[in-house]
């Protein structure tokens, strides 16, 4: 995934992780974490940090990634896939949930961001 400068034209930076094509990306930002979601036909959805550029995290789906959906989730108590735990800027928890239709045979993957909290440069979790 590349950032470029919309002004200038310039590559401001890659985000790097994918092994397939990206199918969608969303910019969206949660408690003052700017976050870029992005899906892949590689089965993945990746959220990262759009200042650092670091991949928080990750969550693998049972089939490519067509589409992705960002919206606010203020669920407490929810179980959360893999937790991301990162030493940066932002910390980020994803909820994954799955459905299957056995008619259409179609996966329907929908990867939530339930918490983003901004943590300062050289903090620790």
């Amino acid at each position: 995934v590349a950032m470029w400068d919309v002004w200038t034209g310039a590559r401001l930076q890659s985000l790097r992780g994918h092994t397939a094509e990206v199918t969608q990306v969303l910019l969206a930002e949660r408690y003052g974490c700017q976050l870029v979601v992005s899906g892949s036909r590689d089965q993945s959805v990746r959220v990262w940090d759009i200042d650092s550029g670091a991949c928080l995290h990750r969550v693998e789906t049972p089939s490519p990634v067509l589409a992705v959906a960002y919206y606010l989730s203020e669920l407490e108590g929810t179980r959360t896939v893999d937790p991301a735990s990162v030493l940066g800027p932002c910390q980020v928890s994803v909820k994954l949930t799955h459905e299957y239709d056995s008619i259409s045979s179609r996966h329907t993957v929908c990867a939530t961001v339930l918490r983003a909290q901004g943590m300062p440069s050289g903090s620790r979790a």
